[in-house]
């Protein structure tokens, strides 16, 4: 089997974002366990750990990577009976017609929606036309999460071959990344300390939510802290300094593994308050340190969240999110080790195998 891996993704760049993070971790895992395979992606990569075919050695969006995709698939030597694995569905469109290949695409979350929800109406249209070319020719789909499989499922029948692989997170690093230092830009004291972690697109987050809660809490004893970047900050921390909680509100930016697992072990709750979600690496880091999570009804969130006492899903309006907040705080059973451990990469990466070189010989 050889695996060809197509991502807008640079092995010598930054990590942000839930797919890149998952890219990162497929690579690795395809690495330990001498996995044949090639990375499609972007930049340059000078060492000789796996095979990398760039399509641009310069940082580009979603819709040139297609384009210089199409123009350069035929400069890659795909081997026969090779397995393409899309990161996203709309990737695939360069390998539609091409033969003896296995062509499976992953759908992180539902794209359509979230095109949808950013008010692009006409780029909603193309993608769905996109789309279903695509699914047409797919030998698998494999979603993140139930809710997106049975939307598929609705929309494209029964035809459509679909597998359920949720995100996972590497347990082992969490856990020893954990014992070391602490550093000091969260407070350790006796007070409660709130974390959100993720792009800061309002539409999309919902961090506003999040905001608004926490000026109906007892601020005295509480802290919140949001990390990450996106278009939307500037307008979120203008809307916090409303309150005039500068003390008790604050933007830490960016911050990436292995240093962001010491920020929730050091918090006391994670909220995550999205309107759209596949399967959130987040709220499975979060759990991985033994911190409690409160979280909208998105994606998978639910079904990680079943088992796990002290974390609640809250509706999206400030009063339940207010509520399940406090009773979250008041809990003191936070030890998720065993509800976790099926979320571990190795797992979850020992599936998606399975499920693609099983659809390989079926071809």
């Amino acid at each position: 089997m050889h695996l060809y891996i197509v991502d807008i993704y640079n092995p010598n760049g930054e990590i942000t974002g839930g797919r890149a993070t998952y890219t990162r971790n497929l690579i690795n895992y395809c690495k330990k366990n001498n996995i044949k395979f090639t990375l499609i992606g972007v930049g340059e990569y000078q060492k000789n750990e796996f095979k990398f075919f760039s399509i641009s050695k310069k940082k580009i969006g979603f819709f040139s990577f297609i384009f210089n995709l199409i123009l350069k698939t035929n400069k890659l030597k795909l081997e026969e009976n090779g397995i393409i694995l899309a990161q996203r569905i709309d990737m695939l469109i360069p390998f539609l017609f091409k033969k003896n290949l296995t062509k499976i695409s992953l759908a992180h979350g539902n794209m359509g929606l979230q095109i949808l929800r950013r008010g692009k109406l006409l780029s909603y249209v193309l993608f769905r036309i996109i789309e279903k070319i695509c699914l047409l020719k797919t030998d698998l789909l494999i979603t993140v999460c139930k809710r997106d499989k049975n939307y598929y499922r609705k929309r494209y029948g029964k035809k459509l071959k679909i597998r359920t692989i949720p995100v996972g997170v590497n347990i082992t690093n969490i856990k020893n990344e954990i014992q070391k230092p602490f550093c000091d830009l969260i407070t350790t004291n006796h007070d409660n300390n709130i974390l959100f972690v993720g792009r800061l697109k309002n539409k999309i987050k919902n961090v506003q939510l999040i905001i608004d809660a926490f000026t109906k809490l007892n601020k005295k004893n509480y802290n919140l802290y949001i990390i990450g970047d996106g278009p939307d900050r500037k307008w979120l921390e203008n809307y916090a300094n409303k309150y005039n909680l500068d003390d008790k509100i604050k933007f830490l930016g960016v911050i990436k593994p292995p240093k962001l697992y010491t920020y929730y072990k050091n918090s006391n709750l994670l909220v995550l308050t999205s309107e759209l979600e596949g399967s959130p690496t987040v709220v499975k880091e979060a759990l991985a340190t033994n911190t409690p999570v409160v979280s909208t009804d998105v994606g998978d969130v639910k079904e990680v969240l079943k088992d796990c006492k002290g974390c609640y899903i809250t509706e999206n309006h400030t009063d339940d999110l207010v509520r399940k907040i406090e009773i979250a705080l008041a809990n003191n059973d936070k030890n998720y080790d065993e509800i976790i451990r099926k979320y571990d990469v190795n797992t979850i990466f020992k599936e998606l195998i399975y499920q693609l070189e099983r659809t390989a010989k079926a071809d």
